[in-house]
């Protein structure tokens, strides 16, 4: 109103500013919020909105601002000295300004552009704001104990793929076709899993509780034998943030129906998102561990470590900071670290912490890096392997799945077989075909790695 009756004076139009740049403040903090401390990693201008955030700082320098220019907008000489030195400190004070200062002082330039980390980075990895890291620590005994586990099990990936399955929102296309599949198939029966997920987190810790499990069988086994007390830490870290219902407390009686009621909803739950999926899941879980262990092996864990750096990870010796909900600095003291992929742990990395053991290591589960998870072909019906086969018959074809075993890229299983690089890609084509091996790209060659099924195949024969 006053803009508009008085368009010369500059009060109304500061009004104007002050008032969008808090609302815009304000907007963006709700996103940030579910962007960093939710878990939507996925969703976009995430540094957009923790830039925005910063807006309340001008917006109550312009309130300053329109006192001095109250009522006609004119200063006199004297008072323009004395506004030009006021926007001065507030600039000054201004968060980013200050952290920009801070951080040449220190050394560091924290900033959302690319920045080169080191010949060990791949890709190069993205320096991010601060607001929401856990730092890891390690020392060289921490170095030497890192692990890479193929995967926590279906129990865990059921879990996690019901968290995805209650997140309002999906990292763009990872999950579009599995989450069209299964939806529909989504029963009552599974309530009793989907009450201990609440929207927004990622629920009770059952991958803790329960532990690595290779079988559906025997994770639905430790669920059923986890201890009472355990449950319940791992219950009210998440009732501090949410609100869980009354059937979730009731699952830590071992002997109750609330037990048994769980262990039902995970075997449904698993039946439909997981299951019709699983050789493939296995099979890229496998193929991940070979590829990381084989970094381990060859470059050493400082290696390992920087090969996993994204915009969400950087490696910065002796420390690992992953961006989570919240600012914690984690001393492994020993521990040590293992490393899981997982298909259904989303975009986002996450940190699982036994309260219950001190002594046990932190387990870091990280998003897959095979293109078929990322381009949703995942999700495909499998092919018919009949006609591929048959054509597996052969000596060398036989030569190239055992040279495999062990993983290889196309050079080396050439060099192992004694054959051309033309006819080991050829071979290395028909045994995928045929669901044999899996392969994926690791810098500027491919690695092969034999499946499940192939194992299987060249132990039998």
């Amino acid at each position: 109103m006053v803009a508009r009756a008085q368009p010369r004076n500059p009060v109304g139009w500061l009004l104007l500013v002050a008032a969008l740049g808090l609302a815009l403040s304000s907007a963006a903090g709700e996103y940030e919020v579910l962007i960093y401390r939710q878990g939507h990693a996925a969703l976009p201008f995430g540094p957009a909105a923790v830039l925005l955030n910063l807006l309340w700082s001008p917006g109550i320098v312009t309130f300053g601002l329109i006192v001095l220019l109250f009522p006609d907008g004119r200063l006199t000489r004297g008072w323009r000295r004395f506004m030009w030195a006021y926007l001065a400190v507030g600039a000054l004070a201004h968060p980013g300004v200050s952290r920009s200062v801070l951080g040449r002082r220190h050394g560091r330039q924290m900033s959302s552009t690319a920045v080169d980390v080191g010949p060990l980075t791949t890709p190069p990895a993205r320096a991010t704001l601060r607001a929401m890291v856990w730092r890891i620590h390690f020392t060289a005994g921490d170095l030497q104990r890192i692990q890479v586990s193929p995967t926590l099990g279906p129990l865990a990936e059921t879990v996690m793929a019901m968290s995805l399955l209650r997140c309002p929102m999906q990292p763009s296309g990872l999950y579009n076709k599995w989450r069209g599949q299964v939806k529909a198939k989504v029963t009552p029966q599974m309530a009793a899993l989907a009450n201990l997920i609440p929207v927004g987190s990622k629920g009770v810790d059952l991958c803790t509780l329960t532990g690595p499990a290779p079988t559906i069988e025997q994770g639905l086994k430790a669920l059923m034998e986890m201890p009472r007390d355990h449950y319940l830490v791992e219950a009210e870290y998440v009732a501090m943030n949410h609100k869980l219902p009354e059937t979730a407390w009731a699952v830590a009686d071992a002997d109750g129906s609330a037990r048994y009621e769980l262990a039902q909803a995970a075997r449904a739950a698993h039946r439909v998102l997981v299951a019709p999926y699983w050789r493939r899941i296995e099979a890229c879980l496998h193929a991940e561990q070979v590829a990381r262990s084989r970094v381990l092996a060859l470059g050493g864990p400082d290696r390992l470590l920087a090969s996993i750096q994204s915009e969400l990870i950087r490696w910065q010796p002796p420390v690992l900071e992953v961006h989570m909900c919240g600012d914690l600095d984690i001393d492994l003291e020993g521990r040590g670290l293992t490393l899981v992929p997982s298909v259904f742990v989303g975009g986002f990395p996450t940190l699982h912490q036994n309260p219950n053991d001190e002594t046990a290591a932190p387990v870091l589960v990280l998003p897959t890096a095979d293109e078929r998870v990322r381009h949703g072909h995942l999700w495909d019906s499998p092919k018919d392997r009949t006609v591929a086969l048959a054509a597996l018959v052969g000596r060398n074809r036989a030569a190239v799945l055992s040279a495999i075993a062990d993983g290889g890229t196309t050079t080396e299983v050439a060099s192992r077989v004694g054959i051309s690089l033309a006819a080991a890609s050829q071979h290395a084509s028909v045994l995928r075909s045929a669901g044999l091996i899996i392969t994926r790209r690791q810098g500027s060659s491919v690695l092969h790695v034999l499946t499940p099924l192939g194992a299987e195949l060249l132990q039998a024969g």
